[in-house]
């Protein structure tokens, strides 16, 4: 009687390509196999529920130091567009310079490298020289006489004339 209900696990678990005899069928054998894939199955559960926490902590971790990353590459592309930025106003204030244009006209000279911002300085400089060339700084009357000293203007202007 007690026979059946001693058999270990690898005597009652049919091995592939046997026949279950009529024995390993028997409702006691059963009955244990059921009972031993139920307690398997608790400790499964068990485990499980142990491990969760730490498997969400572990997410929550991982979700961090994603953000972190993300936070430190968008720090990384925002200093990398200053310092480009920095660089195309040096190249603009050099071809200035060079080009011997005030530096109040940056804002006028543009273009992606420093050959077309050259370009774009020789060409604003000629302009310049052009309409200076064009322009008579000596207007206004014109006559022989010569500009009032400084002691007939203080006269003058002190009404003394």
């Amino acid at each position: 009687m007690t026979a059946p209900a001693e058999q270990t696990e690898e005597q009652t678990a049919p091995q592939e390509g046997e026949e279950q005899t009529a024995e390993e069928l028997s409702p006691d054998v059963l009955r244990k196999q059921l009972e031993k894939a139920r307690k398997e199955a608790a400790n499964y559960r068990t485990k499980v529920r142990e491990l969760e926490p730490l498997a969400s902590k572990a997410k929550e971790l991982e979700e961090a130091q994603k953000t972190e990353s993300q936070k430190l590459a968008e720090r990384a592309e925002a200093a990398e567009r200053t310092a480009s930025e920095a660089q195309r106003e040096l190249a603009r204030f050099r071809v200035l310079s060079e080009v011997a244009l005030p530096p109040e006209l940056h804002e006028f000279v543009v273009g992606n490298d420093e050959d077309e911002l050259r370009a774009k300085a020789q060409k604003l400089k000629a302009q310049f020289s052009a309409d200076a060339q064009s322009v008579d700084v000596g207007q206004g009357p014109r006559g022989t006489s010569a500009a009032p000293s400084m002691s007939a203007l203080i006269r003058q202007a002190a009404g003394r004339a």
